[in-house]
């Protein structure tokens, strides 16, 4: 490939991935999500979750930020952790003596609580309150979850 070939295809990846996202209904989703989990709601939180491909659940440690797991679930995996109130349920909805993810959203109820620039498709909590963050991607013509990014003790 010339480099003038290799210039004209990286130019035009360059521009595509400047191309900006349509966000349409990204924060009603997010706060779809935030609603489900404080009110303890795992039906409705599978909402959110793709039925088409994985998403990603990354749990860091306090303190230092270093990833202590990062399993990937499927959909039925995610019903099946909820229905049976497995270790993904007690992340998410009933915690451990030290921590509980349900105080986290109670913290920042809201989507005016999380960071999130236009076109962007994350909303973290400020990096004052630790680590906290929801990515989403587009599925058919809705939004689902990417990934969640939490840390603990």
């Amino acid at each position: 490939m010339s480099r003038l070939s290799l210039l004209a295809a990286l130019l035009g990846c360059l521009l595509c991935a400047c191309q900006p996202v349509d966000t349409t209904g990204l924060d009603e989703a997010m706060q779809g999500y935030l609603d489900s989990i404080h009110d303890l709601n795992p039906g409705l939180t599978l909402r959110y979750m793709p039925r088409t491909d994985k998403w990603h659940f990354i749990s860091y440690r306090k303190g230092n930020s270093k990833i202590v797991s990062a399993p990937f679930f499927t959909y039925q995996e995610t019903q099946t952790q909820f229905d049976r109130r497995g270790g993904l349920w007690t992340a998410l909805f009933s915690g451990t003596d030290d921590y509980h993810y349900t105080d986290r959203i109670a913290a920042h109820p809201t989507v005016r609580y999380w960071d999130h620039d236009p076109g962007d498709l994350t909303y973290r909590i400020p990096a004052r309150d630790g680590v906290s963050y929801v990515t989403w991607r587009k599925e058919g013509d809705g939004w689902v979850i990417s990934a969640i990014g939490d840390d603990a003790p």
